[in-house]
C-alpha cells in the first residue's frame, strides 16, 4: 500500500494564492460547519462544555447561517486555497452600540481562521476584502467586539488600525464576559474637506456638469456647499438651500475616478451638520439615480405634493430635476443624525448579548 503524505498550508500557500469570494445560500452547511470548528478551537479551553454546547447550538447551523445570509445587510466573504475554505468573515451594514463613532457604520460580525491556517495570511487577506466593502459601500467606521482576554485577536486588530472605544457584556451560555468594542476609520487617505467660496463656483460647476447635475442656481447657494479636494484637485461636492425650518440637500457629486472611498458619505455628514447648525428641522432631495443609497443613510421617499411648498417652489423642483426624479426627506433630529467623526482574539462576538454573538479567528 503507498503512502500518502497530506497536503498542509505551507505545500498549497506555495503555489496557490489566498481566494476571497461571496458566499451565497449554498455556502451556508460550509460556513456552519467552519463556524463552530473554529469557535471551539478558540474558545472552547476557558468555557465550560456546558456553556459552549448552548451557545454553538445559538449560533451555528446550516439553516441559521442561510437565513442570515437571505438578509440584505449581511455579507459573507469566504477564504480560500486551493479550493479548499481557510476562514470566512460575516459583515453587517446597520445600527451600532452609542460608543461607535460615524454615521455609515459597518460591523465585522465574525471574523475566523481555520486554526491550522494561523499565521498563512488569511486573517490579512480577509481585512483587506472587508475593507474593501466597507469602502464600496461608502462606510466610514468599520467596528467589531472582541473579548477582553483574547490578547492575540486584540493585537491583530490594533495592527490592522482599530482602537478601543468602549465595552459590552457579552454571554455565552450562562456565563456573562467582558467585550471591547474597537473601531476604525474604512479609510484613511488625503482627503481635505471645506467650505466653498465664490472662488470655488468655476471649479463646483465644472465638476456637477462632468456628472449630469444642474448648475444654474449654484452660485446662490455656494457658501452652503462642502468640497472634499486632494490637494487642488475636487473630488466631490455637496450643498444644502436653507429654506426656512427645511433644507434641500443638493448636487451630491464625487468624480468617478474618486468614488467608493467613502467621500459621499462624508460629504453628506458634514453638509448635514451644518444644515443643523443653521436650525433646519428637515432635508429633502430630490435624486434620478441615487434612490436607494440615501434610503441606507436614512431617508425616506416622500410624496411631491407633502412637500412643503417653499421646497417645491425651488428651482431643482420646479424645473431643473425631471418630473422622474424621486423625492425624499430625512429628519435632522441629532439622536437620529451622529456627528461626523471617526470593534475579542482572532475572533470577534459582536452582536448584542442577549442575543449571543460572534468571536473571530484571524491571521
Amino acid at each position: 500500500m503507498a503512502t500518502v503524505t497530506p497536503i498542509g498550508p505551507e505545500q498549497l500557500m506555495s503555489d496557490n494564492p489566498i481566494d476571497i469570494r461571496r458566499a451565497t445560500t449554498d455556502d451556508a452547511e460550509l460556513v456552519a460547519s467552519l463556524g463552530a470548528r473554529t469557535f471551539l478551537d478558540t474558545f472552547g479551553p476557558d468555557n465550560t462544555e456546558e456553556d459552549m454546547t448552548a451557545y454553538l447550538g445559538s449560533a451555528f447551523g446550516a439553516d441559521i447561517q442561510a437565513r442570515q445570509m437571505d438578509d440584505p445587510d449581511n455579507i459573507f466573504l469566504i477564504a480560500e486555497v486551493a479550493g479548499a475554505p481557510t476562514g470566512y468573515v460575516r459583515l453587517r451594514v446597520g445600527n451600532a452600540p452609542a460608543a461607535i463613532p460615524g454615521y455609515d457604520r459597518i460591523e465585522i460580525v465574525r471574523f475566523y481562521a481555520d486554526r491550522s491556517w494561523l499565521g498563512c495570511g488569511v486573517g490579512p487577506a480577509l481585512m483587506v476584502s472587508s475593507l474593501e466593502i466597507a469602502a464600496q459601500l461608502e462606510c466610514d467606521t468599520v467596528w467589531l467586539d472582541v473579548w477582553d482576554r483574547n490578547a492575540r485577536a486584540i493585537a491583530f486588530y490594533v495592527k490592522w488600525g482599530f482602537a478601543v472605544v468602549g465595552d459590552q457584556e457579552f454571554r455565552l451560555g450562562k456565563d456573562v464576559q467582558h467585550d471591547l468594542l474597537m473601531a476604525r476609520a474604512v479609510t484613511t487617505d488625503r482627503t481635505m474637506y471645506s467650505t466653498a467660496s465664490r472662488k470655488d463656483l468655476s471649479a463646483v460647476r465644472a465638476i456637477l456638469t462632468s456628472n449630469g447635475l444642474p448648475v444654474e442656481d449654484v452660485g446662490e447657494h455656494i457658501e452652503h456647499f462642502t468640497l472634499a479636494k486632494d490637494g487642488p484637485t475636487l473630488l466631490g461636492v455637496a450643498g444644502v438651500e436653507p429654506l426656512g425650518d427645511d433644507g434641500l440637500l443638493r448636487s451630491v457629486c464625487v468624480s468617478s475616478d474618486h468614488r467608493n472611498r467613502g467621500i459621499a458619505g462624508e460629504l453628506c455628514r458634514r453638509v448635514e451638520s451644518h444644515a443643523r447648525d443653521l436650525g433646519l428641522k428637515r432635508l429633502f432631495l430630490l435624486t434620478e439615480t441615487a434612490n436607494e443609497y440615501f434610503e441606507r443613510r436614512g431617508y425616506t421617499v416622500c410624496p411631491r405634493e407633502s412637500v412643503p411648498p417653499a421646497v417645491r417652489d425651488t428651482a431643482e423642483f420646479h424645473s431643473l430635476c425631471p418630473s422622474t426624479a424621486v423625492c425624499l426627506t430625512r429628519s435632522l433630529d441629532n439622536r437620529s443624525f451622529p456627528r461626523a467623526g471617526a470593534a475579542r482574539a482572532f475572533d470577534t462576538r459582536s452582536e448584542p448579548a442577549s442575543k449571543g454573538g460572534s468571536k473571530n479567528s484571524p491571521e
